[in-house]
């Protein structure tokens, strides 16, 4: 078993068929059945379901347990005040990617009661992939969680596990759980800044059949405790709480025994899947007074996302190439996200010249009224061109400045077909290069 990665992200689809590269469906919750809000409607993310217990030593307690429900889905389409994102009872947060997250309490601490006695709470998010997973094959798994701005507790029992089937409990004192596959490293206790997102990540070896999965606590036994630390009311639940009050006209709750954790952006995929970064292109140099348009980026990748932007910040298009003519120097930005939601960027700066260095051979010569054929040239400073005839023999070589060159006398040859290879260099050091066939003709 790996341990978790912990990874710090500074913050702020769908797959459908074996062959995607993300195997989890739905993964960023951004497909949903309708904009509800928030309690319990995680399963509108559909495949998407929760699980919790409630536990307790007395059996006489009903039966408390939920298959579909107490997952929570948050979304920026949800306009019931304190139920969608970023602003919601729970905290302040914006989606790691898209539009939505969900959450789960992983840990409501025993100081609550029911008929007098101690009882405390977990919760799971149960999740689906696109195939069953094959055995004997090593597999990654992420995940984006942030804490709540309003939870005081910190939990650092979280992981995954996989089953062949959803999970189904008959009571809530049932103790079986489908097995732990990964685990948080013990003591990251999900510590991090006001609306910080982190990384949790890992890899497993399948035993093959596994295309359910749960994410929430990793403590196996009804009464076991885990481990927890408390976190002082600070400046993250201050600034939560000036956009919660507002808006709710009544202040938000500092919840001192719960621990609530946001959830976004799940992945599990093979190993030996190739991950790409961002290519914006390469810089290049346009002329004023030649209006062109220009392809940039590279072709679309099944799983990634694309996001073109200005310098300012402006969004220019979300596609992973992008036609643009500019008519003075510009550079683009290209925000991508991987299909396991790693974002990578680059960027590609367009030069516009207002004049440009040019090359380009005349295909057609006649000697009777321009004795001498040459290249036309701009802004050229070397020039090295060779002239064949048909046969592939050299009949004239020339080095040296544009200006210098004696040109082809067309007196000095016999009709027909001729071909013209030239390399330059021009003043600003960009290469060029023209190869033509040449009709010389006497009329």
């Amino acid at each position: 078993m790996h341990l978790f990665l912990r990874i710090i992200f500074f913050s702020t689809v769908l797959g459908l068929h074996s062959e995607a590269q993300n195997l989890v469906l739905n993964p960023s919750f951004e497909y949903i059945d309708t904009c509800l809000g928030r309690m319990n409607t995680g399963y509108l993310a559909s495949p998407w379901r929760g699980t919790f217990k409630f536990y307790a030593p007395n059996p006489s307690i009903p039966n408390l347990d939920t298959f579909y429900g107490n997952l929570d889905l948050f979304h920026t389409c949800i306009t019931t005040p304190g139920s969608g994102a970023p602003v919601s009872d729970i905290g302040y947060q914006y989606a790691h990617f898209g539009e939505a997250y969900e959450g789960i309490y992983n840990y409501f601490a025993p100081n609550y009661t029911q008929e007098g006695i101690p009882f405390y709470l977990r919760d799971w998010a149960q999740g689906k992939l696109s195939a069953p997973l094959e055995a004997g094959v090593e597999y990654n798994f992420s995940v984006w969680i942030s804490a709540s701005d309003a939870s005081a507790t910190r939990v650092w029992q979280l992981g995954l596990r996989l089953s062949a089937n959803w999970f189904y409990r008959q009571s809530h004192l049932d103790s079986v759980l489908p097995p732990v596959y990964l685990e948080n490293a013990p003591g990251n206790f999900i510590l991090h800044d006001c609306n910080e997102w982190i990384q949790l990540k890992g890899s497993f070896v399948a035993q093959g059949g596994e295309q359910y999965f749960m994410f929430g606590s990793t403590v196996n036994g009804p009464l076991t405790l885990p481990d927890t630390v408390t976190i002082p009311k600070g400046p993250c639940f201050d600034q939560y709480n000036a956009l919660y009050e507002p808006m709710m006209t009544f202040p938000a709750q500092w919840n001192e025994h719960s621990s609530y954790l946001f959830m976004d952006d799940f992945a599990i995929w093979r190993e030996d899947k190739q991950v790409y970064v961002a290519q914006a292109g390469s810089d290049t140099v346009l002329c004023q007074d030649l209006p062109q348009s220009l392809k940039l980026g590279s072709p679309a990748r099944d799983q990634y996302h694309y996001f073109w932007l200005s310098p300012q910040g402006d969004t220019l298009g979300t596609t992973a190439q992008l036609t643009v003519s500019p008519t003075q120097t510009t550079t683009y930005i290209l925000s991508q996200w991987d299909f396991k939601f790693d974002q990578t960027w680059d960027t590609v700066t367009v030069y516009v010249e207002p004049n440009c260095p040019e090359l380009w051979l005349p295909t057609w010569f006649n000697p009777t009224q321009n004795q001498y054929w040459r290249p036309h040239t701009r802004d050229i400073e070397l020039m090295e061109l060779t002239m064949y005839n048909t046969l592939g023999q050299v009949i004239q070589r020339y080095f040296g400045h544009p200006d210098n060159y004696p040109g082809w006398d067309g007196f000095a040859i016999a009709q027909g077909v001729y071909y013209a290879t030239v390399n330059a260099r021009a003043y600003s050091s960009e290469q060029l290069k023209a190869v033509e066939k040449i009709m010389v003709v006497r009329q």
